[in-house]
């Protein structure tokens, strides 16, 4: 009887082991999908943000500090990429002037009318399988009236578009 129990005592070592080495590499995978997941998230609710916040400065007439010699809406850009605070990925941004909220751009900068402030997001995954939405590309776009039109440096308020969009649509999701 002592030998019959101690041959099935035998049997189950490092039945443990075996089964962590099996569900490791699946639990692994869905930490870090969860990680890379909250990191899109947070990079996307931050960029949403940071636009806001530069569409509201710029309809007062407050770009920032610029990062070239575009003028006053390169500056402007260059306040929501620097504000960002993004974890992972680059940024592009486009800024442009339009009649109404529901126009496309192409008017000069005057009281009424609308700053459009577009930011595209491409998210740099951790895990090359964690499937993303759109590439891992997140957009986002504010419309806000222009509320400030003083005559000083309005030749320098032409549109930003330097910037390419990462996710290939070539700007066509903010018109």
């Amino acid at each position: 009887m002592a030998a019959v129990r101690s041959g099935r005592h035998r049997g189950d070592h490092g039945a443990a082991a075996v089964e962590f080495a099996l569900v490791t590499p699946l639990l692994v995978v869905i930490l870090f999908g969860i990680i890379d997941y909250g990191i899109w998230f947070a990079d996307s609710i931050s960029a949403r943000q940071a636009v806001r916040d530069a569409a509201r400065s710029g309809a007062t007439e407050q770009f920032g500090a610029s990062c070239g010699t575009g003028g006053d809406l390169e500056a402007l850009a260059c306040t929501v990429k620097s504000t960002m605070g993004q974890i992972s990925g680059t940024t592009a941004v486009r800024i442009e002037l339009a009649p109404s909220p529901t126009a496309a751009s192409g008017i000069t900068w005057a009281q009424g009318a609308t700053l459009r402030v577009c930011a595209a997001t491409q998210h740099q995954t951790l895990m090359p399988l964690v499937p993303f939405p759109n590439n891992g590309v997140s957009v986002t776009r504010v419309d806000m009236p222009i509320e400030s039109a003083t005559a000083a440096n309005l030749a320098v308020r032409i549109p930003y578009l330097v910037d390419a969009d990462p996710s290939g649509s070539g700007w066509s999701w903010c018109p």
